[in-house]
């Protein structure tokens, strides 16, 4: 409900109205000898009838003042066909068993945005809108690893979409190059987006998941297993290292486990905890060595720092 007062801001006007009416209805609890609402074993398991209008008015404002502080980024997971999918496969892996599947006559994501070069351009630039998520921010990309000690460095940045961390971070350093590589179908048009202050130190090259990686670079950056590589090259995976329970506020591990459904809705897939990542990389190839975790406090995706030791 949008304020009549002009002067003061909604969320004060929430705050106010969150402390008053709760304070009218702890007075009508100690009242009647009712005990405080807890998640205590012995708390109570509902409340007076006749407290019903005042812990509504509690509940309407604090949950408008929470939509209206984390924005409406959030609105967006939509958590299609899941259900229908975890009864048809329980327990699957596979990206050919998932929800997604279901709702696109049986075709996985990529076989969906290959088959059509509108589509995947438009999901390249959709994708664009996770980096507004609190947590997922993509200004945070420039503070949560050391780039300026890689000195005149290349970097591949796997399956980078359409540039938008690539950008951001050749703006802040210029001794960086980068090539992003993404499928055909997310590039068609990219070469007109690149900023012409950015124009040489960050291009483009088609490139395939699975395919073979022939890029030579000094820093492999993103969400790819890399082959051909070279004595002590980098790899830089920025994701999630999901915090252990009661780690994080808790509306921030909200937007993580949202996160993780919408993966398993999409793909089968899945955050991973430290140690996940650190079986991972050991089943991929014992040469991987995970070196060091930078993971901010305002930020859930965190920057993997791993070594290939030949």
């Amino acid at each position: 409900m949008a304020s009549s007062n002009k002067t003061t801001p909604r969320i004060v006007e929430l705050a106010a109205q969150i402390s008053s009416s709760f304070n009218k209805l702890q007075k009508k609890l100690s009242a009647q000898g009712t005990a405080t609402p807890s998640f205590a074993e012995n708390g109570p398991k509902l409340l007076p009838d006749d407290v019903s209008s005042l812990k509504d008015a509690v509940l309407d404002a604090t949950a408008e003042l929470h939509e209206i502080l984390l924005g409406p980024l959030l609105l967006l997971f939509k958590f299609a066909s899941i259900i229908d999918a975890l009864q048809k496969w329980p327990n699957s892996q596979l990206p050919s068993e998932t929800g997604v599947v279901l709702a696109n006559d049986g075709k996985i994501v990529l076989e969906v945005v290959a088959s059509n070069p509108e589509v995947a351009a438009r999901f390249g630039t959709r994708m664009q809108a996770t980096d507004h998520v609190p947590g997922y921010a993509i200004e945070n990309v420039t503070t949560v690893y050391d780039w300026a000690s890689l000195g005149n460095a290349t970097i591949v940045n796997g399956m980078g979409s359409r540039g938008q961390a690539a950008f951001e971070l050749a703006r802040n350093f210029k001794n960086l190059r980068f090539i992003v590589q993404d499928s055909k179908n997310t590039l068609v048009g990219v070469n007109s987006t690149i900023p012409s202050d950015l124009a040489g130190q960050v291009t483009f090259q088609e490139h395939e998941l699975f395919a073979p990686q022939d890029a030579k670079a000094d820093v492999y950056f993103f969400r790819m297993v890399f082959r051909a590589l070279q004595p002590g090259v980098k790899i830089l995976i920025q994701d999630v290292v999901t915090p252990d329970p009661e780690a994080i506020p808790l509306w921030k591990d909200r937007v993580a486990r949202s996160v993780d459904l919408a993966l398993q809705c999409f793909s089968n897939g899945r955050e991973r905890y430290l140690d996940e990542w650190k079986a991972l990389l050991a089943a991929a190839d014992e040469r991987f060595v995970l070196h060091q975790v930078f993971v901010p406090n305002d930020s859930l995706l965190g920057i993997i720092e791993v070594h290939w030791k030949a």
